[in-house]
């Protein structure tokens, strides 16, 4: 549809030129001798003058193209379509509410929601991506390699989430945008590998406490440029249980929670091994909350190919069951915590640290981070204050590194909490 952009953007061009050069005529005048008339006192003017002349007038008439471009976008890519999506308000944070029926509409609903989030996320994506020794075609084609363990209802949910974001940022947002936002970490992570570590990441806690009640909290630690670009997002899709998920522009991480009180929290884990190609995290997260009414059926979903697409690590809690899984991309280590674990970044296997990238990387904050929930949780039960007080520890569990774009707490999540930003920010209910 993006010709029917181009021929929107140069009739609505053309015919405001032309409406405007009606309109000097009748005053005595005319955009040509305007125009002219601002060449000859531009030649008038010093070099360094005339330069932010000639610029300015660019600018004003590229500003007036734009605007009509921005507009056709917004015309052409919208639809009719079912089911409706808000922005709702939690004790003060806003998440994204979505209803819908088909895939489609739910990619589109999605889109449209985040647009603004999606067309920030593809312009941060092409400036890191050089971070990471790649750059954003590159990605794309990395992006491509994974369309074939894309099953075809998520393929069309991204096509409609394209032109629904499209639709609502006025920005064109193709489905090779979306695909690269989906996949990117599996890019970076699993395919890249790049020199230099990446200090994505976050710091999980796990506890069961004495009335066995299960509580797990985490805080999502990113680029902080990339933390405008997320969002939650409650999903009432078919006859799926209600998902409460974290995504960053167009991508949805392991991380949330679903009707049946299962939560997911994920740390990731850069390695110096590639890992094989196989069915992104996405498809495996959203299967893992829509499919699951229990701790095991949601470990099943998520491990349901025997691979993963990077290493991670992830906690998963169910009212009185905790469960962490150490993951290499085809090897886990399960584990069945009985009182209280900390994941970070960095693997508690001794036999898989020469797998990292950085043996050293996160292990002073792993330490840090067993300390204080030892001490919080030395009466053998931690409260959801207790958590959130441990993920607004400063400056090493709630980061906030290297300026306005270095690297910090973008978002955190519990059992029973949200936020965009550090728990001093807005702390939300999560409405499930």
């Amino acid at each position: 549809m993006i010709w029917i952009t181009i021929v929107l953007s140069s009739s609505l061009s053309v015919g405001f030129f032309y409406l405007l050069d009606l309109y000097l005529k009748k005053r005595g005048s005319s955009l040509k001798k305007i125009l002219k008339a601002q060449f000859r006192f531009s030649k008038r003017l010093i070099r360094t003058k005339r330069i932010l002349s000639f610029f300015g007038i660019y600018l004003i008439l590229g500003g007036m193209v734009f605007t009509f471009y921005n507009i056709s976008n917004r015309i052409a890519f919208n639809r009719v379509y079912s089911g409706y999506s808000e922005w709702r308000d939690s004790n003060g944070e806003l998440y994204l509410y979505i209803e819908a029926d088909d895939y489609y509409d739910l990619g589109y609903q999605t889109g449209k929601g985040l647009a603004m989030n999606i067309a920030l996320m593809k312009y941060e994506l092409m400036i890191s991506s050089l971070m990471f020794g790649i750059d954003y075609f590159s990605m794309i084609n990395l992006a491509k390699q994974y369309l074939e363990y894309i099953p075809d209802n998520y393929l069309l949910e991204l096509y409609g989430m394209s032109e629904g974001a499209t639709a609502g940022s006025g920005f064109y947002l193709s489905f090779e945008d979306i695909l690269v936002q989906s996949v990117f970490l599996e890019v970076i992570y699993g395919r890249v590998l790049p020199e230099k570590t990446i200090s994505f990441g976050c710091t999980a806690f796990g506890t069961v406490n004495s009335n066995n009640k299960s509580l797990i909290g985490q805080n999502i630690d990113l680029v902080k440029p990339m933390g405008a670009c997320g969002a939650f997002v409650l999903e009432k899709f078919q006859d799926h249980p209600l998902t409460f998920t974290y995504r960053i522009g167009a991508c949805t991480l392991p991380m949330g929670k679903n009707e049946y009180d299962i939560v997911v929290n994920m740390n990731l884990v850069q390695l110096n091994i590639q890992s094989e190609l196989t069915t992104p995290f996405f498809i495996l997260a959203r299967e893992a909350f829509s499919q699951s009414n229990t701790i095991e059926q949601c470990y099943d979903r998520i491990f349901q190919n025997h691979s993963l697409p990077y290493g991670c690590n992830i906690l998963i809690a169910q009212n009185n069951s905790l469960f962490a899984v150490q993951c290499l991309p085809d090897e886990f280590n399960l584990l069945y915590p009985n009182s209280s674990i900390v994941q970070s970044n960095t693997y508690l296997n001794e036999t898989w640290q020469d797998k990292l990238a950085d043996p050293n990387y996160s292990k002073a904050r792993q330490e840090y981070a067993e300390t204080i929930l030892l001490s919080a949780f030395g009466d053998n039960n931690l409260t959801n204050s207790e958590l959130i007080s441990i993920l607004g520890n400063k400056p090493i569990i709630c980061r906030d590194e290297g300026g306005l774009t270095g690297d910090g707490t973008v978002a955190f999540l519990t059992s029973l909490y949200f936020g965009i930003g550090t728990v001093y920010d807005n702390i939300g209910i999560i409405p499930i």
